[in-house]
């Protein structure tokens, strides 16, 4: 478990200096809203692209943590000229090259992880919470030591690069014993892996993190342009603070709630928390909601982790969980952030079109938490994997 520990620290590290700092960065170089949704749309239908073409192929050499590393050394390369680039088509290749290196890294990780940790079930959670210890502490640290200079690109592309070699140096300890499959990658036999539920499972995962994709894309500049928070970064990490405790006893979740419940409220706590940003966007009720994390994302992730896990054959472990991560960040991202940049640019006045943007990405999560709830039969849930062929658990 330690291997796996210390590389999700590092992950995270990466991803701190990513999720909040990117759109800061492209806002730095003088894009407009419009232009930062859209290349952040780049980024991230890459991002979906990368993952597939990326775990389809290690699955069939066996060679996860070999593109794993070369997935980290790009993303650090590609850092540097992008603190530099001021034309909208010049960023565009080196953005979306980006994403597809750097989105790579947590699908990966996370099929390593599942593949090869000795009970996945109850050591996932415990070992994927040093991530996110690694992404608060960085937040919290780059902030009270002002590490990062919000106005200057230089200064978060040094993040970048720092953030994925710490990720590449981890890769190094972390277990790949797993074999080379001649399986087919994409099979609706052996258990149906990715038979009509599955899909339906992801279309309701694409519309709960359709309304996440607006926070990840603006809520950085939310907070800046709205709440008048100069620094509004450090917001990130009161929320991932929140998911601690649901990621490390994500084992224990499960069995006590069963995945419907924790799938289910997971989708609602995403519109509660959108339509909270829309209708009062005031730091002391913000801030506050920055605790719904810990079902938008602590209790959502490991469910969703676990579905994979017991749906899923180990063989194809890598290819079905980067069709999971192309739904939840990437085509749900890719939507929300080249959609959403129009819809701010349209209003000059900066609440309304915060407002207009998450009370209408509120609504697709509603939904989808209703039709999980709610639509049992469509929604199949598989049992634990040594009796995925029984009958559906009652908790579920």
């Amino acid at each position: 478990m330690i291997p796996f520990s210390v590389h999700y620290f590092a992950l995270f590290i990466l991803h701190a200096t990513f999720a909040p700092y990117f759109q800061v960065l492209l806002k730095s170089r003088g894009f407009e809203k419009s232009q930062i949704g859209l290349l952040l749309a780049g980024a991230e239908l890459c991002g979906v692209l990368g993952p597939f073409l990326l775990a389809r192929l290690a699955d069939r050499l066996g060679r996860r943590k070999g593109i794993l590393m070369a997935a980290t050394l790009i993303s650090a390369g590609l850092a540097v000229p992008l603190a530099q680039v001021e034309s909208f088509w010049a960023a565009l290749p080196m953005v979306m090259a980006f994403g597809f290196a750097v989105r790579t890294a947590i699908p990966m990780t996370d099929a390593l992880a599942s593949a090869e940790l000795p009970d996945p079930a109850h050591q996932y959670g415990r070992v994927r919470a040093f991530g996110t210890i690694g992404f608060v502490g960085t937040l919290l640290v780059i902030r009270l030591f002002t590490l990062v200079d919000e106005t200057r690109s230089v200064s978060m592309m040094h993040a970048l690069v720092v953030g994925a070699l710490a990720c590449f140096c981890t890769a190094l300890l972390v277990p790949d014993r797993h074999r080379r499959t001649t399986r087919p990658a994409l099979s609706a036999r052996d258990g149906g892996d990715f038979d009509r539920s599955f899909w339906l499972w992801m279309l309701a995962i694409l519309a709960s993190q359709f309304g996440m994709g607006a926070h990840y894309a603006f809520f950085t500049l939310y907070g800046r342009e709205v709440l008048g928070l100069q620094y509004a970064a450090w917001l990130w990490a009161i929320g991932s603070a929140t998911e601690l405790p649901f990621i490390f006893f994500g084992g224990w979740f499960v069995r006590r709630w069963g995945l419907r419940w924790m799938l289910g409220l997971a989708m609602l706590a995403v519109t509660v928390r959108l339509w909270t940003y829309a209708a009062l966007p005031y730091a002391w009720s913000v801030i506050p909601i920055q605790a719904t994390h810990a079902l938008t994302f602590g209790v959502f992730h490991c469910a969703t982790i676990e579905y994979l896990r017991r749906k899923v054959d180990p063989a194809r472990l890598g290819t079905g969980m980067a069709i999971l991560m192309g739904f939840r960040f990437g085509l749900a991202s890719v939507l929300a952030a080249s959609m959403g940049g129009f819809l701010l640019d349209a209003f000059a006045d900066k609440p309304t079109g915060y407002a207009m943007l998450y009370g209408l990405y509120g609504i697709p999560p509603l939904l989808a938490g209703l039709a999980v709830l709610l639509w049992r039969k469509g929604f199949a849930l598989p049992g634990p994997r040594q009796a995925a062929r029984g009958p559906e658990p009652a908790k579920a």
